[in-house]
């Protein structure tokens, strides 16, 4: 069973935190409006053996290498990084990273604004229908039969 927290809750704080969500969003469309190159994967240290006898891997040394797992064309890749392509390729994939997180946090603001919204519409129908309903006069085909 899902329960909405804020169904309860009174206009003035209802509209109090549509603000409070709309004060969010510039800083996510700034995140969006950024020129940096991104790329979609992920940059990881790999630890390895490579199995010969007597290397320090086989007593717990294992051979470290950062590695870029490629997730930008149809199929994932993997890529050994070293130098300045580690240093490229980290801040790209952490870039991309960021944008991506703040596009999941854009839907939930809208999507919770949305649902303010509709809270805050709902009462002032009902009010301007019980206020004003009374002013409308049936049209023809709406008369009641007499």
């Amino acid at each position: 069973m899902i329960v909405n927290i804020y169904s309860m809750t009174a206009p003035s704080q209802l509209r109090q935190r549509l603000a409070q969500l709309a004060d969010q969003i510039p800083a996510l469309v700034q995140a969006a409006q950024e020129r940096s190159p991104l790329w979609r994967g992920i940059v990881y240290e790999a630890r390895r053996k490579c199995g010969k006898q007597g290397c320090r891997c086989m007593r717990g040394q294992p051979h470290i290498s950062w590695t870029l797992s490629d997730r930008s064309g149809e199929r994932p890749r993997t890529f050994t990084l070293q130098g300045a392509n580690l240093t490229l390729f980290r801040r790209m994939t952490e870039d991309y990273r960021r944008l991506r997180r703040a596009r999941a946090r854009l839907v939930k603001i809208t999507d919770e604004m949305l649902a303010r919204f509709d809270e805050l519409e709902e009462p002032r129908r009902a009010q301007a229908v019980q206020r004003y309903e009374q002013r409308l006069t049936p049209g023809r085909r709406n008369r009641p039969s007499s």
